[in-house]
């Protein structure tokens, strides 16, 4: 039985979420149901994830979250892996209209 996943992810400022989503995406034993984004340039991050999920022949649901955290401190790191990589794997999945906190609840 797999174990049923959703990924919440800050992706783009250092590699260690992109291995996990990686590994996710390819894991026999787990069911990504979704991922949901979060941080500074929360959208500009689920694009990336839906580059990332597009290069590896999956479908998996995209939902980005708030841009500031819910203590209003500004600290966030840019997400400098989509230098280069949008214009070369553009992303094909649609944007969803719902937000990361709908899609969990």
């Amino acid at each position: 039985m797999k174990e049923k996943i959703i990924l919440d992810t800050d992706i783009g400022s250092d590699i260690d979420d992109s291995f996990a989503l990686a590994y996710l995406l390819h894991a026999s034993s787990a069911q990504l149901l979704g991922v949901t984004t979060v941080t500074g340039q929360a959208r500009q991050r689920a694009q990336l994830c839906r580059i990332l999920i597009g290069i590896a022949g999956r479908q998996v649901p995209v939902y980005a979250g708030e841009d500031h955290p819910l203590d209003n401190q500004e600290e966030h790191q840019p997400v400098c892996q989509m230098a280069g990589i949008a214009e070369e794997y553009p992303a094909d999945a649609p944007r969803s209209q719902e937000s990361a906190v709908d899609f969990l609840l």
